[in-house]
């Protein structure tokens, strides 16, 4: 049940989740789990196995724990290839190279940088392992070639109007654009 309670809020794969945001959840949904339990015992006017005193425990070592195992097992993983999610970098400048360095040395947030994308052909080439493979018109075709849909735009030098449209055009090809 606290699997497909987590799955349903999203707790899965939480990358790019604020550890404030994903404890809120954590906690709210294992405390609400543990209501259920206790009113379907009502319910079905079953009495409690164990005390009430050793469920109230195991609801706090839950609250405790429960965040305590992911953040374990977030350490222990994140250098395998397979965890985390693919995302583009959309700017090449010094801010989406300083921010796929912090990504690449970070991994338990979730995001592997797989391309960038400038529209400056000088920043053609690589940094930190990450290929600057195109323009920022090339992202769309080549994020749906290969299924990739988190997007990262490092572009703080861009009007705030251009920016908008920026946003607005690539919200169809990535439903989750981080700024």
């Amino acid at each position: 049940v606290f699997l497909l309670v987590y799955a349903l809020l999203g707790l899965y794969p939480a990358a790019g989740l604020h550890p404030v945001e994903e404890l809120r959840l954590l906690s709210t949904s294992s405390s609400a789990i543990f209501l259920l339990v206790l009113w379907l015992n009502f319910l079905l006017r079953h009495s409690l196995p164990e005390s009430r005193g050793s469920y109230l425990l195991a609801w706090l070592f839950a609250l405790l724990l429960v965040p305590l195992g992911r953040a374990l097992l977030r350490h222990l993983l994140a250098a395998r290839p397979w965890w985390g999610v693919p995302i583009l970098v959309l700017g090449a400048g010094q801010t989406g190279r300083l921010l796929t360095e912090r990504l690449l040395e970070h991994p338990g947030l979730g995001y592997k940088p797989v391309a960038c994308f400038d529209d400056d052909p000088r920043k053609r080439g690589a940094f930190a392992g990450v290929p600057v493979v195109g323009t920022l018109a090339d992202a769309k075709s080549w994020a749906t070639a290969r299924k990739v849909r988190h997007a990262l735009v490092a572009m703080p030098g861009v009007q705030p109007r251009e920016l908008g449209r920026l946003l607005q055009s690539y919200a169809s090809v990535f439903p989750h654009l981080v700024i």
